[in-house]
């Protein structure tokens, strides 16, 4: 469905996936078919509860909310049942993060940016599979557009190699201590400047 009567994007990238609670059910994508207008069903359903995420999305949209059976379903996550009607409200004014991230009073050479929700979700927001991150230029200016309106923390860190071998750093609770607090405005830009965060401060 579209929000406040806007055109919906093509939906013909666009991938609903059902994902079984708890971890102990196969947490596979369950087949989905969709018709035209972005009418969609699910079939083979295991598990009693079920988070709902939709990849696929250009970065002009976003994920407003999830209904189940006209009620919206918070952090995405549905009980689902014979007939229950699954609605996907989609918007097109999403949100940009801009910024700068700067070392030492330099600017930062290519840093990693991660950005969350907040307060943090048990899950992913919806419409968000995984944390968003970018990688910031060589003056350590970066970009994060699609994201839903809200409250976040934005965190930086130096970019690879990392020392333990991962192809991660390891952002734990007490290193989001240390991340910059900014709230998006529904179709606005917003401007952060960070400093680097050392990932070592927790250990």
């Amino acid at each position: 469905a579209a929000h406040d009567g806007m055109s919906l994007p093509a939906l013909d990238q666009v991938r609903i996936v059902l994902q079984a609670l708890p971890s102990f059910v196969p947490a596979a994508p369950i087949s989905m078919s969709k018709f035209s207008g972005g009418k969609f069903f699910f079939q083979r359903i295991r598990g009693p509860r079920h988070t709902v995420n939709v990849n696929g999305l250009g970065t002009g949209y976003y994920v407003k909310e999830i209904r189940s059976n006209g009620v919206v379903a918070p952090d995405g996550i549905i009980t689902p049942g014979p007939g229950s009607n699954i609605e996907v409200v989609i918007d097109d004014q999403a949100a940009t993060l801009t910024g700068a991230v700067t070392d030492g009073g330099q600017p930062a050479n290519q840093p990693k940016i991660y950005v969350s929700r907040w307060p943090a979700a048990s899950r992913p927001p919806v419409g968000m599979d995984r944390v968003p991150t970018a990688t910031g230029d060589g003056a350590g200016r970066f970009q994060i557009a699609g994201l839903p309106p809200g409250e976040y923390r934005v965190l930086a860190v130096p970019s690879g190699p990392i020392p333990d071998g991962d192809t991660e750093w390891n952002i734990t609770p007490q290193l989001w201590d240390h991340a910059e607090r900014v709230t998006l405005e529904r179709g606005k830009q917003k401007e952060a400047v960070l400093k680097l965060a050392d990932p070592f401060l927790d250990r």
